[in-house]
């Protein structure tokens, strides 16, 4: 098979940098328009999700991610050393807001980068 198209896919611009996949679940070789290069999947890239230095500099307005999605970008396992040492930290500096702030302990709470996150960011 031949490295996928990105036209249908709405994402920022960059390109597969992969010559072929043998399956969708294959990790492929990516470059976004700041030549950032990661490695992921056909079916993560066809679920929005960018590269990941950008998103780490918030260049995605919409990016909200689920705490064992952000465990697993930070690769932690353990989830109250994640809440205690990274989680609230960041909540209580105000560099991540909750995205239903109303409902802290909902299953379906994800947490994105603030504007002052990004600029934490930027000069660190």
């Amino acid at each position: 098979m031949t490295a996928p198209s990105l036209k249908p896919l709405k994402v920022c611009s960059g390109r597969c940098l992969s010559a072929h996949c043998e399956s969708g679940r294959i990790p492929l070789e990516w470059q976004c328009a700041l030549e950032h290069r990661w490695q992921a999947t056909l079916a993560s890239i066809k679920q929005d999700r960018w590269c990941p230095t950008c998103c780490r500099l918030g260049r995605r307005d919409s990016l909200a991610l689920k705490a064992g999605e952000l465990m697993q970008h930070l690769q932690l396992t353990h989830r109250p050393t994640f809440r205690n040492n990274y989680l609230n930290p960041a909540l209580a500096a105000g560099l991540i807001e909750m995205t239903d702030p109303d409902s802290p302990r909902s299953l379906v709470q994800k947490y994105r980068m603030t504007a002052e996150g990004a600029m934490w960011m930027a000069n660190n």
